[in-house]
């Protein structure tokens, strides 16, 4: 049995199980797997096919013949297919405070501490380091990618938003759309029974304001995003996460660790307005 040979975040190691199966053929519940020493009933598993890597599936491991899952596999998977352990996290989801969030509000919010990093206004951003800055360009950014520098094939779970000014140029960014891709997602979607290869897609004004998804499960870590709406009656997209340190990886991205001065520096015209 070998480890994942994903990298561990911060100084706690998280060593998460590999081990290959036989063949398995679709609608099975039943895996046989070459050792289940390190897995746990509970636990939740990436299946990728040994034969074409854009195939894959997460289940939860429902009790052990060899390893039975909660629901039969979508797709048949050759044998040597990889089955990795996921992490998961301790306790109730609703009692696991925020490790990065993303808000945006046009009412005023309580002072944030130090152990509740966040986004608030047009949007203002901290990341897993507590470092706070304003997004001042408008376009697409990755708020979060997973393994943080993950080939586009490897990634479990990236989230980019397009983030675009309302009142025209130099003025506030809101966030127009979040899209949720990766391996991690296409399961989900898959699952759903939706189309896969885009991933979940949500865009503003698609809801009324403050309502929006609940609290989404990918591996250990949660997502929400919420609908809002400015006092001028623009709507924007909210993004919420939680547990991102529960998933024993470097975080990318701007709530992660990617540099951000870049996506923080405004435009050298909206400084001159800014200077005058």
């Amino acid at each position: 049995m070998a480890g994942s040979g994903l990298a561990p975040f911060g100084t706690m190691p998280l060593m998460l199980m590999t081990v290959t199966m036989d063949s398995t053929p679709a609608g099975a519940h039943e895996l046989m797997v070459q050792s289940v020493v390190g897995f746990a009933i509970g636990d939740g598993v990436l299946i990728t096919s040994a034969t074409d890597p854009n195939i894959f599936e997460t289940h939860v491991i429902a009790s052990f013949g060899s390893m039975v899952l909660d629901a039969p596999l979508f797709n048949a998977f050759a044998a040597g297919s990889p089955v990795m352990q996921l992490p998961t996290a301790p306790g109730p989801v609703e009692s696991v405070e925020p490790t990065a969030t993303v808000v945006q509000s046009v009412t005023p919010v309580a002072p944030l501490t130090q152990t509740q990093p966040s986004a608030v206004g047009d949007p203002h951003l901290v990341n897993v380091q507590g470092q706070r800055f304003d997004l001042m360009k408008p376009g697409v950014h990755t708020l979060l990618q997973l393994p943080m520098k993950a080939r586009p094939s490897s990634v479990l779970l990236r989230v980019e938003a397009d983030a675009q000014q309302v009142g025209g140029a130099c003025a506030d960014t809101y966030f127009m759309s979040v899209n949720i891709t990766g391996k991690l997602a296409e399961s989900k979607v898959h699952g759903l029974g939706q189309a896969t290869g885009r991933g979940l897609y949500f865009v503003s004004g698609t809801g009324a304001a403050h309502t929006g998804t609940k609290w989404m499960s990918f591996g250990a870590v949660r997502l929400k995003v919420v609908h809002g709406r400015t006092n001028g009656g623009t709507p924007y997209l909210n993004f919420f996460v939680r547990n991102l340190r529960q998933m024993g990886v470097l975080v990318g991205g701007l709530l992660g660790e990617d540099d951000h001065t870049e996506a923080a520096t405004p435009s050298s015209e909206c400084r001159k307005v800014v200077d005058i």
